[in-house]
């Protein structure tokens, strides 16, 4: 006797499922903002507004924001502290570096050379 996903979702419930698909979609979301200020960005004010802007190009382009951008609180048990940090997608961690504050060094030499790129593609067509 064959039993297909539909029949074991309505025995079962959504739940187990949405956490199963909950967790393959988790893999998708491998890079992290707390990386960026490894790099030059400024934990709170500047991650916060070009999360906030990446998060408004894919709302402008149609990509589902909860696909890119998912939140995460990380305790700070010394400082009795919790910070909201995010979980991206590699799209939406390169929408946040090209939306840095330009006089971030690793944000304004991104947003040229993406720029470079595509004026050089422009040309060849």
């Amino acid at each position: 006797m064959s039993v297909n996903t539909l029949e074991v979702r309505q025995f079962l419930g959504n739940a187990p499922w949405d956490a199963v698909e909950d967790a393959i979609h988790q893999q998708s979301l491998m890079f992290n903002t707390r990386s960026l200020v490894d790099i030059g960005f400024d934990p709170c004010d500047e991650i916060c507004a070009a999360v906030e802007r990446a998060m408004q190009v894919c709302t402008y382009n149609g990509l589902p924001v909860n696909d890119h951008f998912k939140p995460i609180y990380v305790s700070d048990n010394n400082a009795h502290t919790v910070r909201k940090e995010w979980k991206l997608s590699r799209l939406a961690y390169m929408l946040v570096m090209l939306n840095g504050a330009s006089d971030n060094p690793m944000a304004g030499r991104l947003q040229y050379e993406v720029l470079k790129v595509y004026m050089q593609k422009t040309e060849e067509d």
